[in-house]
């Protein structure tokens, strides 16, 4: 027979949530947490910080410019998954920042994920920043993108409502106690905690185009491809000037750069593809897309 709780009186420490966040603690204090590798994707808006300003941090200005219709553009393309799919197997998460995109996957079980996903997955990146071309271009702005290889830890739990933090009398429970129990009072994404791939590309972004990274680019760090490769089930090409990516020993696409840049920050070197476009290919024919400027 199970014990009978004859105490109506609860704590936070009775609760579910309450105890997963002490064995997350327990397992961070006991240096028992696993790094996973991951890739990451960030995506400004390049020129919004200058309206915000222009508008004086007004929202309402923001939006009589019209320039919230453009945030509601862009993130309604970016919203969706480039990588579906279910755990234990990798699948994109993504989340919205201001003006920019943070979009992240974990890299587990990538031995047994088909070809065609992961190849898709680095398709859809692009042909994105090639679509925000000119969905920026209409605001008199720019959008650069940049991808990176890393690795992520997730080192607490991901949420807290007021289980979490309420004693409350289980047999007397108010509607507005009901409420507020409910409610998560907390935003940490599993997915970006501690994530390396995503600081690699916020940090690359944050150089701006004094070091190189120009607006309306898209960059490719040397991780980014490093993790994809150790996939069997795709093959990756470096010839002059371009990358050949195949899955199945089929032609896929090709991405064209003109320039490797060194990057180093805060004791990360690494190097960084300057992208100019990217070539697919489908029933015979080829279709090349310029990624450095919006088509007319």
């Amino acid at each position: 027979m199970n014990p009978v709780d004859d105490n109506p009186m609860k704590s936070p420490s009775d609760h579910p949530e309450y105890k997963k966040s002490m064995e997350w603690y327990e397992n961070a204090q006991n240096n028992n947490l696993t790094p996973q590798p991951c890739v990451a994707a960030w995506i400004d808006i390049c020129g919004f910080g200058s309206e915000l300003e222009k508008a004086g941090w007004s929202l309402r200005e923001l939006q009589d410019q019209h320039l919230l219709k453009l945030l509601s553009s862009v993130y309604l393309r970016l919203s969706s998954p480039f990588w579906i799919g279910v755990p234990p197997f990798p699948f994109e998460t993504t989340l919205i920042i201001n003006d920019g995109v943070a979009k992240t996957v974990d890299l587990t079980n990538l031995e047994h994920t088909d070809g065609i996903f992961i190849s898709k997955y680095v398709e859809e990146l692009l042909i994105a920043h090639y679509h925000l071309l000119t969905i920026t271009k209409k605001y008199r702005l720019g959008v650069r993108t940049v991808v990176a290889g890393g690795e992520r830890i997730q080192y607490s739990y991901n949420e807290k409502t007021g289980y979490s933090i309420s004693h409350y009398n289980a047999e007397q429970i108010s509607p507005f106690t009901e409420k507020m129990l409910k409610q998560n009072y907390l935003y940490n994404p599993a997915e970006f905690q501690m994530n390396t791939a995503f600081a690699k590309a916020y940090s690359i972004d944050s150089q701006g185009t004094k070091a190189g990274f120009v607006v309306n680019g898209f960059f490719i760090e040397k991780d980014f491809l490093n993790k994809l490769s150790k996939s069997t089930q795709i093959t990756i090409e470096y010839l002059d000037k371009m990358i050949k990516i195949s899955s199945h020993k089929l032609p896929s696409f090709d991405i064209v750069y003109d320039e490797i840049i060194p990057f180093e920050f805060k004791g990360l070197k690494t190097e960084v593809y300057r992208v100019v476009s990217a070539i697919f290919y489908e029933d015979g024919e080829k279709f090349l897309f310029d990624l450095t400027k919006a088509s007319d």
